[in-house]
């Protein structure tokens, strides 16, 4: 990877706790930038589609972000990795409302018992709930 490369050091919903999380990275000396806020207000549900307001760091200077991070107290409790890359740029797929909803509709019950199964955005592998790795154990 290029070190001028930009990655994604934390996540959230919430534009104020990456804003947050961008101060304390700069307190440290460490130029960040704030990707995808526009998005998220343009429509709040957009943020969770676009995996939340996102500060990015140079490539070069992660593992020093991570820690000013850390040390500031600003981390993310749930780190959901891939299996195959490692990487910790994943979303879940869960079934879709509309499915939810007919079979309630159709048979009684909804359909509350599908294993949710995971996407690896940089390497597109997907995996199935118990086989990534979540804070370096096995997780979800």
């Amino acid at each position: 990877m290029e070190p001028d490369a930009l990655v994604t050091v934390f996540a959230s919903t919430q534009s104020w706790e990456s804003r947050l999380a961008q101060a304390a990275l700069e307190a440290a000396g460490i130029e960040a930038f704030i990707a995808d806020e526009n998005l998220a207000h343009a429509n709040w549900l957009y943020a969770g589609a676009v995996g939340g307001v996102k500060v990015q760091v140079r490539a070069a200077e992660k593992e020093r972000a991570e820690a000013a991070l850390t040390e500031a107290g600003v981390t993310r409790t749930a780190r959901r990795r891939c299996p195959k890359c490692g990487s910790e740029d994943t979303r879940s797929s869960r079934l879709p409302a509309y499915v939810i909803l007919g079979s309630w509709l159709l048979l009684g019950i909804p359909f509350l018992f599908h294993t949710p199964r995971y996407h690896c955005r940089q390497c597109g592998h997907e995996w199935k709930a118990g086989e990534g790795v979540k804070n370096g154990t096995a997780g979800e």
